[in-house]
C-alpha cells in the first residue's frame, strides 16, 4: 500500500484545540500561554477522589452535629478550617505540580547531556537542579518532595504551601473532633 499522505497537507493541531495531553502517568488540561498545563490529575486520582469524599462526608457529619452542643466561636473556627482544608485539597489534588517539560529533540543535545545527571533519559529532559524523576507519575517534578496519595500525584515546588496547609488543617480538624469528644462526654 502506498501511503498518500502528502507532508504539505498535513498540518499540526492547533495548540488551544489541544484540551488534554497525557504527560507520563499524568493528565494534564488547561494549558497556559507557555504551553503548560495549569491542571494535572495524576495516576492515582481515584484515591484522592475517594479520599475527599470520605473527609467531606466524616468530618462534615461530625461538624455538623458538635456545632449544636458547642459554643459559636468554636463551630465557626471549625468550619474555617474544615472549608480551609477542602480547599487546599482541590489545589493540591488539581494544581500542576511542577512538571519539567523542557523536552530535547536536537540529538546533538541530548548526546551531549545524555550521560549527565541534570539529563533524564525517560523523560528526555534536561533538569533543573532539585528536579527529581518520579516513578508513579513517570515525569520529572521540579522540587519532589515526595508522591501522596490523598492528593494522587507528586508534591512538588508548586502545589508544597496548599499541601503543608492542608496536612495542617487535617490536623487541626483531627484534634478539634477530639476535643469535642471529650467534652462532650464531661458535659
Amino acid at each position: 500500500m502506498e501511503n498518500t499522505l502528502d507532508i504539505q497537507e498535513y498540518s499540526p493541531i492547533i495548540k488551544s484545540q489541544i484540551w488534554h495531553y497525557e504527560i507520563g502517568n499524568t493528565h494534564g488540561f488547561w494549558f497556559s500561554s507557555t504551553g503548560k498545563p495549569r491542571v494535572v490529575i495524576g495516576p492515582h486520582w481515584m484515591y484522592c477522589l475517594i479520599s475527599v469524599l470520605l473527609f467531606t462526608i466524616i468530618f462534615g457529619t461530625l461538624l455538623l452535629f458538635s456545632s449544636y452542643f458547642v459554643p459559636r466561636i468554636m463551630s465557626t473556627i471549625s468550619w474555617v478550617a474544615y472549608c480551609t482544608c477542602l480547599t487546599s485539597w482541590l489545589i493540591s489534588g488539581l494544581k500542576n505540580p511542577g512538571l519539567e517539560l523542557e523536552i530535547l529533540t536536537n540529538q546533538q543535545e541530548i548526546t551531549k547531556y545524555f550521560n549527565d545527571k541534570k539529563f533524564c533519559r525517560v523523560c528526555e529532559v534536561l533538569r533543573e537542579p532539585g528536579t527529581l524523576h518520579c516513578v508513579e507519575c513517570d515525569v520529572c517534578i521540579k522540587e519532589k518532595q515526595s508522591h501522596s496519595l490523598i492528593v494522587g500525584k507528586c508534591i512538588g515546588k508548586e502545589i508544597k504551601v496548599p499541601y503543608y496547609i492542608l496536612i495542617g488543617s487535617i490536623i487541626f480538624l483531627a484534634s478539634y473532633i477530639g476535643f469535642i469528644a471529650v467534652y462532650a462526654i464531661f458535659i
